[in-house]
């Protein structure tokens, strides 16, 4: 489905919850802003995935047994100190960086062009209520 230049949709954030623009060209989906707030939301859910896996007795029980294996090649290693460098770590990510990187107001987060026009994504997740088929 092919829409003029200029038709887009203003989509909701899952992460962040700020609203952005997204053209009906480049439209495929899109749950998130950036690629920042897609990957701080999987580590968050990876996070929640991991915390439900080791409640498990199981999950517990080979924890214990890895932690043991580990002690044991542990004492086993010669014991070397690491010289600390002298270099200065960098900043990995500035607040002016993620603020350069915000979206212009009804610009496309994928190709930058202006969207005009907006269609409701509503439309294409419709939800349809059958009604249960009561046999004889």
């Amino acid at each position: 489905m092919t829409y003029p230049c200029g038709v887009g949709y203003r989509l909701k954030c899952a992460s962040c919850k700020s609203f952005f623009y997204i053209c009906a060209t480049c439209y495929r989906g899109h749950k998130f802003c950036n690629a920042a707030c897609r990957s701080s939301f999987q580590s968050k859910l990876k996070r929640e995935r991991s915390n439900r896996y080791e409640e498990k007795k199981e999950s517990k029980q080979l924890h214990a047994a890895r932690q043991k294996r580990y002690r044991k090649n542990l004492q086993s290693k010669k014991k070397v100190t690491d010289a600390t460098s002298n270099e200065t770590p960098s900043p990995i990510n500035t607040i002016s960086s993620f603020l350069s990187s915000e979206p212009k107001q009804n610009h496309c987060v994928i190709c930058s062009k202006q969207v005009g026009r907006l269609l409701s994504v509503e439309h294409f997740f419709v939800r349809r209520h059958y009604e249960s088929r009561s046999g004889p």
